[in-house]
């Protein structure tokens, strides 16, 4: 059995499904009338709506099927959700998928099976409308397309009930919006606990808060789900909020990232959040602030598009409502403005013309309880009323105009008047308001504005950056709060004519005075250009341009701008410095350099690219160095140059040139274009080098490399030759012939293309050899043609180019396969000496112990008989057959000692003894070949050794006999010393 793959958007597929709201719900008529109508019309005895989910496939509706769902692992339907086409299975016995299937060999013995993907509009594949019969089977073209018409209609009844049921959550949500607008609220706070409330339901989030937007910090006003102090307050730039008021529109996230997390939220500190709507609130056509929404855990849906409408409608009732309340607010305060203002206003029925309301003003000044001017102190002018008529009579009309009032009985005073009518009641006007504006002032500022409009205009034609006056006849300098920043001088109405002059720069001070006397000498506008030397000590450059006029008092002025050129003249002398800079550097700089303009033609060229086309420089700025240029260089050093000038590009290129002393000299040029403050290329400018020893060295390095790879090739031992990048330069001969390679094209490939049995970490070698290193001793063992294990050894060294850079690296190889079997056999030989010398070293110890044993009876027989009466022949006799017994034994004992030292048995022995006895015995053993050699011999014991000692007594005897018993050996005639120290 195969199981099905998972589909390419398995997550948002899932998301998709469980957002429609359908698993594990009841019956429903319409899915049940479908399936029957399925299972009809392709007579089978089963028919399925089958969604699929995670680890199941779930049936919305079943015919002729008891199980509700299945395990995923085993449904054809999550084959059939992989592809838009109709997945058909005509015999489940004979499909490698589904042979060995569980739902084939058992109940409900799946057959065949045909299904029809359930996909949605945007593109899910939920699961399908399929049938099923147990028994192989084939269906008609004609009942495919009834599936697909019938598997279309189940996704519409998907899709429609779940728009049914958002309708009607919709509808009670709206309902209760309805609700709450009827209400009339007191304060923002009373709004959010009615509001906020009706959105947590409504989208099943867990917070909600109002927040008020002041200047660049957020203020809670409302809140639900958590508590919040109400005066905490929030950077914008540090909340979630920013998004929706910067991009001026509701943002919304189904899950925050963790580059979010650094923002702050003031629910995020106590309950977290992991989704979050935010959504502006408008007042006025303003951002009052923002509506939001959030929840520390994650739904598994993304916002739908309902959700966020019942979020943009709980935005809309809350902004309208506040709206309400900052109206009621700026209502009382307007009253409070109108009950101070310097106007005479009031408000009155417009049938009755009762007043209802006038501000003090109003009530001191004119009084009375209507506004029937004919009972009061006010009157209109003969004129007003002969050309506009009763003002009241004007009905729905505003009346605007000049008229006058008596104020205090006696003074006329001249006021400009609004009549108004509001408000509507069965077409007829409610209230009707007045304004009268006392226009004293006005009248006599008229006179001044007129004079004050020429100023500005004049001030808007030069540029308007600031606009001064001079009286010639009280010698004071009046301007605008531009002129006293760009002076540095501190807020003030006028300065003196002389300590204006202070200001100017003192080398300027006689060409301005000259400026202005001349301006007025000839009575023409005065323009000029000045320094001011300000009281920090800063410098600024200005330009002034003015023009005589007299006043709205008739006094003769100086009315002028000036501004600011500082920055201008800055660039200039910047500039000029930086061009006396570059003729100056590159006077001496080692290279050429030149400027030319936008045709090419050199407008500059310093001493340098004189000296290497040896020709007047006057030459070069008339005609360039084109006709320099080699013949088969020419074409393709004139095409980049304009291709490359044209586009506006940084471009270098190498070339040859024709010098008529020199002969041909190889240069190269880097060209960068000069660019005016809009972009457009005005020029160009850049540097010539004459590259020649450059590229004579570079023939040289490129003749030795050839020579290098020559040798290479024809190296009689396998050599290989590799630059930087591992890729083949030169191989021997016997190189190719080792690696099979003789015929095969190997410049520019790696030696990896041809060995797959290089180990992984070869390059990582070479990598090391590049900086230097080099190694000898690799060994790799492969698998050759004939199948047998076969060993090469490399030794890599890199080689150096003429520079002393590292050009790449040299490989000499050698197979060494039968060195190492000669070492393998080398290997089983020392094996078996080993094993030689360990049985050697059993029977010396075995042997040695069997000769001891008849050995030790020989002696002692011998020490009995000797015990006897015998002769002095017979004495003799016995004493050298004991003396010979002994040496005997001795020498067994050597050989016993050597078996356990080469066994690893050897043990010393502990016992007391004194070396007076031993020396006594060693005289013993060898007196009969002491007299026999006719030697003398002697022994001396140290006083530091006499007495007793502990130790192994016989290894200590057996070393001073081995000691006198070569004394004896190798000491023909003389004497024999023994001193024991």
């Amino acid at each position: 059995m195969k199981e099905a793959k998972l589909p390419k958007n398995e997550k948002l597929r899932l998301a998709k499904l469980k957002s429609l709201a359908i698993l594990d719900t009841g019956p429903e008529k319409a899915f049940d009338d479908i399936t029957k109508v399925a299972a009809l019309i392709c007579d089978t005895p089963i028919s399925l709506v089958s969604l699929v989910d995670e680890h199941r496939q779930w049936f919305k509706s079943r015919h002729g099927l008891g199980a509700c769902e299945t395990e995923r692992k085993f449904a054809f339907c999550a084959h059939a959700i992989l592809n838009d086409q109709v997945f058909i299975v005509e015999d489940a016995t004979k499909d490698d998928r589904f042979f060995d299937n569980p739902l084939v060999t058992g109940p409900p013995h799946v057959i065949f099976y045909a299904g029809v993907p359930l996909t949605t509009k945007d593109g899910f594949r939920l699961g399908t409308l399929c049938v099923i019969d147990n028994k192989p089977k084939k269906i008609k073209e004609e009942q495919v397309e009834a599936l697909k018409m019938l598997a279309n209609q189940v996704v519409t009844q998907v899709e429609l009930r779940l728009q049914a049921k958002k309708f009607q959550e919709f509808s009670k949500t709206l309902e209760q919006v309805v609700e709450l607008n009827k209400k009339n609220y007191e304060s923002v706070a009373e709004i959010g606990d009615s509001y906020l409330k009706v959105g947590l339901d409504a989208l099943g989030m867990a917070n909600a808060i109002v927040c008020e937007k002041k200047g660049d910090m957020l203020y809670p006003r409302a809140f639900a789900g958590l508590e919040l102090d109400l005066d905490l307050k929030a950077s914008v730039f540090s909340s979630f909020c920013r998004f929706a008021i910067e991009e001026k529109t509701h943002k919304f996230y189904h899950k925050i990232e963790d580059d979010f997390y650094g923002l702050f939220y003031p629910a995020q500190e106590t309950v977290g959040v992991n989704q979050f709507l935010s959504i502006p609130l408008w007042v006025d056509e303003k951002i009052y602030g923002t509506l939001s929404f959030s929840s520390p855990i994650l739904r598994e849906a993304a916002f739908t598009d309902e959700e966020v409408k019942i979020g943009l409608i709980l935005a809309e009732a809350i902004s309208s409502k506040i709206e309400i309340l900052l109206e009621k607010k700026n209502y009382k305060n307007i009253l409070s403005v109108f009950d101070t203002a310097p106007d005479y206003i009031a408000i009155a029925e417009a049938d009755s013309k009762k007043i209802i309301y006038s501000n003090k003003k109003f009530k001191n000044r004119i009084g009375g309880e209507h506004l029937n001017f004919e009972n009061s102190t006010a009157r209109w002018s003969d004129e007003v009323l002969k050309n506009n008529g009763d003002p009241f009579t004007l009905n729905n009309k505003a009346w605007r105009g000049e008229s006058s009032i008596i104020e205090n009985e006696n003074e006329e005073v001249p006021v400009y008047q609004t009549i108004a009518f509001h408000g509507e009641d069965d077409g007829r006007p409610k209230y009707v308001s007045t304004i009268m504006h006392d226009v004293r002032q006005i009248k006599e500022l008229q006179d001044q504005l007129a004079h004050e409009r020429l100023r500005v205009e004049f001030a808007i034609k030069n540029a308007n950056i600031g606009t001064w006056e001079f009286c010639f006849k009280e010698m004071n300098y009046t301007c605008d709060e531009t002129i006293l920043n760009i002076y540095g001088l501190n807020d003030r109405d006028s300065v003196p004519y002389e300590e204006w002059l202070t200001l100017v720069h003192p080398e300027d001070i006689e060409d301005v005075k000259n400026s202005v006397k001349e301006s007025l000498e000839n009575r023409t506008p005065l323009n000029h250009e000045f320094r001011t030397l300000r009281g920090d000590g800063v410098i600024r450059y200005l330009r002034n341009s003015a023009k005589i006029m007299k006043n709205h008092s008739g006094k003769k002025t100086m009315v002028g701008v000036t501004w600011d050129i500082t920055e201008q003249k800055v660039k200039d002398i910047a500039l000029k410095e930086s061009l006396n800079q570059f003729q100056t550097l590159a006077s001496v700089a080692p290279v050429g350099i030149f400027k030319t303009d936008v045709e090419g033609l050199p407008t500059f060229v310093n001493q340098r690219c004189v000296d290497m086309f040896e020709i007047d420089s006057s030459y070069l700025l008339g005609h360039g160095w084109e006709k320099f240029i080699h013949p088969e260089d020419k074409i393709p050093v004139l095409d980049m140059w304009y291709e490359k000038a044209a586009a506006g590009e940084n471009f270098e290129h190498e070339y040859r040139v024709v010098v008529p002393s020199k002969g041909i000299i190889h240069v190269k040029g880097l060209t960068s274009p000069l660019k005016d403050d809009a972009g457009k290329t005005i020029g160009h400018v850049g540097v010539l080098l004459d590259i020649s020893e450059e590229k004579e060295i570079a023939d040289k390095l490129e003749n030795s490399n050839k020579e290098l790879k020559s040798f290479v090739t024809n190296m009689p031992a396998a050599v290989a030759m590799f630059d930087t990048e591992f890729k083949y330069m030169a191989a021997s001969q016997k190189w190719k012939k080792d690696y099979n390679i003789e015929n095969v094209l190997i410049q520019g490939r790696g030696h990896q293309d041809f060995l797959e049995w290089l180990p992984s970490d070869w390059e990582k070698s070479l990598r090391n050899v590049l900086r230097g290193n080099s190694y000898t001793t690799r060994e790799e063992m492969f698998i050759g043609p004939s199948g047998k294990e076969e060993w090469v050894r490399w030794e890599v060294k890199p080689w150096v180019q003429g520079s002393g850079q590292v050009g790449g690296i040299m490989v000499y190889s050698e197979f060494i396969t039968s060195k190492k079997r000669y070492e393998e056999e080398l290997v089983v030989a020392k094996e078996k000496a080993l094993k030689a010398s360990e049985a050697k070293s059993i029977f010396l110890a075995n042997m040695s112990h069997e000769i001891r044993t008849p050995l030790n009876s020989i002696i002692g027989l011998a020490d009995l008989l000797a015990q006897s009466n015998l002769d002095e022949e017979q004495v003799k006799y016995v004493a050298t057959f004991q003396q010979s017994g002994e040496m005997l034994l001795s020498l067994v004992n050597d050989i016993l000692d050597l078996s356990k030292i080469e066994a690893g048995e050897l043990v010393l022995e502990k016992h007391s003894f004194n070396f007076e006895s031993i020396a006594d015995k060693i005289v013993k053993i060898f007196s009969w070949q002491i007299q026999d050699k006719r030697l003398d011999f002697d022994y001396s014991i140290d006083s530091d050794v006499l007495g007793m000692f502990v130790g192994d007594m016989g290894r200590i005897e057996q070393i001073l006999v081995n000691l006198v018993g070569n004394a004896l050996k190798f000491t023909p005639s003389g004497r024999i010393d023994l001193s024991i120290d």
